[in-house]
């Protein structure tokens, strides 16, 4: 990762942007496994989470890894999720019935 950045937004739900580099033979798919890892994880103790790529492109640059040669590829996600239950709606209030004298 080359930076994450978060914000508190104002319904309570917690926004994170990931932006970073992935190598591999099929860095794209590396990308994805840390989306998905990310979608599971914040599953497990949040709710309402989404977790997407706001970008994900191939870079023509080529790094060395262990002796190979491996390609690259930028991405942006955007994860979002709620840190606390949902609020139950209000119920109605009793309104009392004056009987006839």
């Amino acid at each position: 990762m080359s930076s994450i950045d978060g914000t508190v937004l104002d319904d309570g739900k917690v926004s994170i942007v990931i932006e970073g580099l992935a190598a591999g033979r099929e860095p794209r798919s590396a990308a994805e496994e840390l989306r998905q890892l990310l979608l599971e994880q914040l599953g497990q103790s949040y709710s309402d989470v989404k977790v997407e790529f706001k970008a994900l492109e191939d870079l023509d640059t080529i790094v060395n890894i262990g002796g190979s040669s491996m390609a690259m590829a930028r991405f942006s996600i955007n994860a979002t999720f709620a840190t606390a239950a949902a609020k139950p709606s209000p119920t109605p209030g009793r309104t009392k019935v004056r009987q006839p004298n």
